[in-house]
């Protein structure tokens, strides 16, 4: 299976270091994946909370909610650098995440 390598940091430390099958979030500009061989693009994430979904090579999701940063991506090498990050437990999870960091936010 074709695969990319993903890496999302905060200032904090590495949270995520591995080799996947695709990767989808939130730019500035609105939502996009990046698949293997993508050609290179480097964006700004969106300002406020968002989800980062991560396709595995083992088939499975993994979801991350992520705050404003950027994402680089050349040479089969995917880096999203968050200002802020945390693991959720599903999709679900994301999302109630994602509406309580809002709520602290107001």
């Amino acid at each position: 299976m074709k695969s990319l390598h993903l890496k999302i940091a905060t200032v904090e430390g590495v949270i995520f270091d591995k080799d996947v099958a695709s990767v989808y979030f939130v730019t500035e500009k609105g939502a996009m994946g990046i698949l293997p061989r993508r050609l290179p693009i480097i964006a700004g994430l969106k300002k406020g909370p968002s989800i980062v979904k991560v396709n595995e090579l083992s088939g499975w999701a993994s979801f991350y909610v992520i705050r404003g940063g950027a994402i680089s991506h050349k040479r089969n090498e995917t880096i999203i650098l968050a200002e802020r990050c945390e693991k959720a437990a599903d999709e679900t999870a994301a999302k109630e995440l994602v509406k309580q960091w809002r709520s602290n936010e107001a």
